[in-house]
């Protein structure tokens, strides 16, 4: 489907163109004290899976010499997650051995819950053991994960040069890839690269071809944003913002408002 090349692209210019580690807590030489291990944590609950299982973990500041029971307390006041809607506690009772460090809990989480963003507050307790004066509360954020398999279909694409048009992305042949038909003209696909895990989107180093004929500077191509920087893809909603650059077969940019890199944006329907 042609579209008109607006007013945009005729003023342009050529240019040439996982490991988080927590903050060190104090151990002490004395007393095992209760703390948890991670204050921020996330419970992750797959798109039309129900529910999910997840485990509250929690830790001493040095090993225990005998076993202990250990309590996973509820702040029902702090939390938006409803205990018995969104969430069930399996288990909130854990025996820690002597000789362990670490234990932990396991909640069932909601898919509603995960899609609403809820988000349930725990403290601990044990009559054998002392609470350490740090991490004495956990924050455990239910997250919605869509699996990149339910993100093709039908898109609303606002084209930077060429407005806003219907455009239909396909799962790409190469792993963790996603083909935009026909953009921008009938018969040139564009290839899309994601991080299914991060959902960051970029284009392949090699510019593609548009179908797109700019006069004098021949064919417009498509490639990664000269900036440097990176789209997203939002898997659950159906969103993609694809950041990109369109030059030239000989390498030149396409600058406007002293701008070089743009943003296409995508929304399913």
């Amino acid at each position: 489907m042609k579209k008109f090349f607006n007013i945009f692209l005729a003023c342009a210019t050529l240019l040439t163109v996982a490991y988080s580690c927590e903050a060190e807590q104090p151990f002490t030489e004395g007393n095992s004290e209760l703390h948890y291990d991670k204050t921020a944590q996330n419970a992750l609950v797959t798109l039309n899976s129900g529910s999910a299982d997840y485990s509250v973990t929690y830790g001493v500041t040095k090993a225990a010499e005998s076993d202990n029971t250990v309590e996973l307390v509820y702040n029902a006041t702090k939390s938006t997650a409803i205990l018995g809607t969104d969430f069930t506690i399996v288990e909130g009772t854990d025996i820690l051995k002597g000789g362990s460090s670490l234990g932990d809990f396991k909640l069932n989480v909601k898919e509603s819950a995960a899609k609403a963003g809820k988000k349930a507050y725990f403290t601990l307790k044990s009559n054998s053991l002392a609470l350490a004066n740090f991490n004495k509360e956990v924050e455990v954020s239910f997250t919605l994960v869509c699996p990149a398999t339910t993100f093709p279909g039908l898109f609303s694409a606002k084209n930077v040069l060429f407005g806003t048009f219907d455009v239909e992305i396909i799962a790409g042949t190469v792993a963790n890839t996603f083909i935009l038909k026909d953009y921008i003209e009938t018969g040139f696909n564009i290839t899309v690269i994601f991080n299914p895990l991060t959902g960051e989107a970029s284009l392949p180093a090699t510019p593609q071809q548009t179908g797109y004929v700019n006069g004098a500077n021949g064919m417009i191509m498509i490639k990664p944003a000269v900036d440097g920087s990176k789209g997203t893809i939002d898997f659950c909603n159906k969103k993609m913002n694809l950041r990109l650059s369109y030059g030239t077969p000989t390498g030149a940019t396409y600058t406007s408002g002293g701008l070089t890199s743009y943003a296409d944006v995508f929304t399913g329907y």
